[in-house]
C-alpha cells in the first residue's frame, strides 16, 4: 500500500512579471517555485518555513490546485494529478482541507456556526438531525461549548474564530490539513494553545498535517519533517529536530538566530546547545 498522501516532483511555478534574478528564469516572467520535490506521508506532519514571499503558500496552494504548475508532477495517494489546475484541484478535494490565517475571512459573517458545519456535513449526505449531532461533536473537539453552534463569528475572539474553521474543515473528515499560518494573527498564549489543540487533533483523527510558517520555533513543536524555503526554491530539508538543532545551512541559521527571545542568557544557551548538538 502506497503510504505517500501527497508528492510533488520537480514542481515549478511562473508568473507573469519582470525576470527572475534566476539565471534560469525566462523573459518576462518570475519564479515563485523552483524544482521543488515535497512529500506528505499518511499521518505525518511536514512543516514549511521560510520568509514572507519564499514560496510557502504557493507551493501548498499549488499541491492543492488552487495554482497551476508550469512544470513538475503532482500525485494525490499514487495517482497522478492532469497538469491542469482543475485536474489537481478535483484529486485533492477528496483528502485535503485547508485553514487559512484569516479565520474571520474564511466564514460567511451571515451563518451560525451550526450552520457553516452542518452545510458540509449535509452535503457529506447526513440527515439534518445527524448533522446537528456530528457538529456539536466537532465544536466541542476543539474545546468550544456546545451553546456556541447558535452564535455568529463576530460573537467571538480570533482564536476561537479559528478553532471554528477548524471544525469546519474536520466535518469534512480530511486525511489531510493543510494549514496556511493559522497562528500570526494569534497573540503569543492563544498560539501556545492552538499548538496543543493542533497535536491533539492530529493524535485523535490520525490525519496528516503540511503547516505553513515563518516561525521555526513553532513549526518545529508540530512537525515529523521541516521544509526550509528560500526564493522559492528548498534550501534544507529533514527530520524537524535535525533542521532545528543542527541546521546544515547558513539560511536556516539566520532563521533559527532571528527568532524573538526577551531573555539574553536564554538566547545564549540556546545557542549553545545548538552548538553542542552540531558536533562542532
Amino acid at each position: 500500500m502506497n503510504d505517500v498522501l501527497v508528492e510533488g516532483k520537480a514542481v515549478c511555478v511562473r508568473f507573469p512579471g519582470p525576470r527572475s534574478s534566476n539565471r534560469f528564469a525566462r523573459r518576462g516572467q518570475a519564479d515563485a517555485l523552483i524544482d521543488i520535490d515535497v512529500r506528505v506521508a499518511v499521518g505525518e506532519t511536514v512543516g514549511i518555513v521560510g520568509e514572507s514571499g519564499s514560496g510557502k503558500s504557493t507551493l501548498a496552494k499549488t499541491l492543492l490546485g488552487l495554482v497551476p504548475r508550469s512544470s513538475g508532477t503532482i500525485a494525490w495517494s499514487g495517482v497522478a494529478a492532469p497538469m491542469s489546475a482543475e485536474g489537481v484541484r478535483r484529486l485533492a478535494t477528496r483528502d485535503a482541507q485547508l485553514v487559512f490565517q484569516d479565520p474571520f475571512g474564511s466564514l460567511n459573517p451571515m451563518m451560525t456556526v451550526l450552520s457553516a458545519i452542518a452545510e458540509v456535513l449535509r452535503r457529506r449526505g447526513r440527515t439534518r438531525r445527524d448533522a446537528a449531532a456530528e457538529a456539536r461533536s466537532l465544536i466541542e473537539a476543539v474545546h468550544l461549548p456546545a451553546s456556541s453552534l447558535d452564535r455568529y463569528p463576530s460573537e467571538f475572539s480570533g482564536g476561537q474564530r479559528q478553532r471554528i474553521v477548524i471544525a469546519r474543515a474536520l466535518a469534512a473528515s480530511p486525511r489531510l490539513l493543510v494549514c496556511d499560518e493559522p497562528l500570526s494573527a494569534l497573540d503569543v498564549s492563544t498560539q501556545s494553545r492552538m499548538i496543543a489543540l493542533f497535536i491533539e487533533l492530529r493524535e485523535r483523527y490520525g490525519m496528516a498535517m503540511l503547516f505553513i510558517g515563518h516561525d521555526l520555533a513553532v513549526v518545529h513543536q508540530l512537525s515529523d519533517r521541516m521544509l526550509v524555503m528560500h526564493h522559492g526554491c528548498v534550501v534544507e530539508q529533514g527530520a524537524a529536530d535535525d533542521v532545528y538543532l543542527r541546521p546544515r545551512e547558513a539560511y536556516t541559521q539566520k532563521l533559527i538566530e532571528s527568532i524573538p527571545v526577551p531573555d539574553p542568557a536564554v538566547q545564549r544557551a540556546r545557542r549553545a546547545r545548538r552548538f553542542a548538538a552540531s558536533g562542532r
